[in-house]
């Protein structure tokens, strides 16, 4: 008689869950499924005898199963093993075993450049970045220290001396800006402040007659996009979207250890964006931990008579934009090369 099967052949379950039924001659046996075992007896077993294969805690039963600087997780009938933060698995893989030979080796010892212009430290919880002078990480601690430029607050400063309605804002922002550049914790930094400052700049400008040569308009928008590149990492994921008086503007924001991909559009009333992430990104060498990508319409700034100053015309001729003037800003430092194309789509006024 084969206790393990019926008259049909089919197995039988006689010996419960996780276990197995091995037929003898007169007899039969029990025993566990690999990765479960008897609370009292790890041995062979019967029905007749109490017991229920239970599954084997190997983080607990074995401590250190993983080798060093490696989390143990239990499974059912098995385990996996991940190297802790501020760690990384020798051969690639994020989860492996015991017989993988996997060693998790400090981040700092294996990558020399992770922190850009920083140097690497390791705790508890895992390497994090400490930034030299004049460099930052924004707060992201685990992310590459890169340079803060504040030099066009100064040109700034130096253009608008006498234009006393946005010199206050100006100010705060490169105080913001000097602070980033010096502070060891720029978490406190108010990324929706500066961007309120930023907009006012831009509502005020506009509503005077003041870009009236185009050194100012050059001045202005590069200001402007110099102050996009500042707030957006102290934007939370996944951005915001803003109208005011003389400015329409969406902002993207990613952030994590992960470059993102895919195409995106951004959109406003008279323009559009189409990029790819990855181009908003960067260098994936030096990627500083977060993407952020911009797109900011003027409502009137196309009348500025500074963007013809020095333009000779004859007699009656003028000179008129057809579009508005839109500013594009992204984190990616060196957009000199893009591997993919940018499409900014801008919509006529007149048909």
């Amino acid at each position: 008689v084969d206790e393990c099967s019926n008259n049909s052949g089919v197995a039988m379950e006689i010996c419960g869950d996780n276990s197995r039924c091995i037929n003898t001659n007169g007899s039969y046996y029990c025993n566990c499924e690999d990765g479960f075992k008897l609370p009292k007896n790890p041995g062979n077993f019967t029905v007749d005898q109490p017991g229920r294969c239970r599954d084997i805690n190997e983080c607990r039963t074995f401590p250190g199963i993983c080798g060093p600087n490696a989390f143990c997780s239990n499974t059912i009938s098995n385990f996996t093993c991940t190297c802790e933060q501020g760690f990384v698995s020798s051969t690639g893989l994020t989860v492996f075993h015991p017989s993988h030979n996997v060693t998790c080796t400090d981040v700092c010892e294996i990558d020399e450049t992770i922190c850009g212009n920083g140097t690497c430290h390791q705790e508890a919880s895992g390497h994090h970045c400490k930034c030299s002078a004049g460099f930052t990480n924004y707060g992201k601690k685990t992310s590459r220290c890169t340079e803060v430029d504040c030099g066009v607050f100064k040109d700034v400063n130096n253009q608008i001396k006498k234009f006393h309605v946005v010199e206050d804002h100006v100010k705060h922002l490169s105080e913001s800006c000097r602070k980033l550049k010096e502070s060891k914790d720029p978490t406190e930094l108010n990324g929706e402040g500066l961007l309120k400052s930023l907009l006012t700049i831009i509502d005020q400008v506009l509503s005077t007659g003041f870009l009236n040569d185009n050194r100012k308009v050059s001045t202005f928008l590069d200001l402007v996009e110099q102050t996009l590149k500042l707030i957006g990492p102290f934007i939370k994921k996944p951005g915001t979207k803003i109208s005011t008086s003389h400015a329409e503007m969406e902002m993207l924001v990613d952030t994590g250890s992960a470059i993102p991909k895919g195409l995106k559009t951004l959109s406003s009333k008279q323009a559009k964006l189409d990029i790819k992430m990855e181009e908003a990104a960067g260098n994936p060498s030096s990627y500083p931990g977060f993407t952020i990508v911009s797109l900011l319409s003027y409502s009137n700034l196309e009348e500025s008579a500074g963007f013809f100053s020095g333009m000779e015309k004859t007699e009656n001729q003028s000179f008129k934009m057809n579009s508005k003037v839109v500013t594009v800003s992204v984190s990616n430092r060196d957009t000199k090369h893009l591997k993919e194309p940018v499409n900014i789509t801008l919509f006529h006024l007149d048909q």
